[in-house]
């Protein structure tokens, strides 16, 4: 699973059109702007057999909400497909519904258990193109891989980037703190020093 936060200043989007597999929306939210102060914005990857990362993904994001102070957290969420069989055609289309299905419930658990710990959550509807606009103050990459055993431990968090946002210069500059910071090249994804 791959959490891409942001802390903003405002955040607003709009839903414009659907996607296949969008979830039912009400004909007057579509077009529909929604306005955020002070939160925490939430991009979440999920990849086939995540859905058991639920409760670990909730005590991340309640920390990160904690240091960031954010008054409200809105979770956008998508179906990360990783290996070159779920990206042919060769995958089923059983395959990826099921594959969506487990995307929904994991953001649903996410968004519950967030609830039930008292934070104010806004769940953005899965499947459909955004128009969105941004003051962020800063950002992370986590990234939470399987269990690594089959003890039942917890997974490890990763912070991959812990970046802040420079607003003078308009650009995203890393944080000059303990967080260990990478590079990534685009054509092959490994990570530079």
């Amino acid at each position: 699973m791959w959490i891409h936060t942001s802390r903003c200043r405002t955040f607003r989007y709009a839903p414009t059109t659907a996607n296949a597999c969008a979830v039912e929306l009400a004909p007057s939210a579509v077009g529909a702007t929604r306005l955020f102060f002070d939160c925490l914005v939430l991009t979440v990857g999920v990849e086939r057999g995540d859905l058991a990362l639920g409760a670990a993904a909730t005590q991340i994001v309640r920390r990160i909400a904690t240091e960031t102070d954010a008054a409200y957290i809105v979770i956008s969420g998508f179906a990360q497909l990783t290996s070159s069989a779920e990206r042919s055609s060769t995958a089923t289309g059983l395959d990826l519904l099921s594959h969506i299905a487990d995307v929904l419930d994991l953001l649903s658990e996410l968004t519950e258990r967030l609830e039930e710990r008292g934070e104010r959550v806004h769940l953005m509807p899965f499947g459909w193109h955004k128009r969105s606009h941004a003051e962020v103050c800063g950002q992370r990459v986590i990234h939470l891989p399987h269990a690594t055993d089959r003890t039942g431990a917890e997974p490890a968090e990763t912070v991959v980037a812990n970046c802040s946002v420079d607003h003078d210069r308009s650009r995203i500059c890393p944080r000059r703190d303990s967080t260990r910071h990478y590079r990534f090249r685009r054509s092959t994804g490994r990570r530079a020093m």
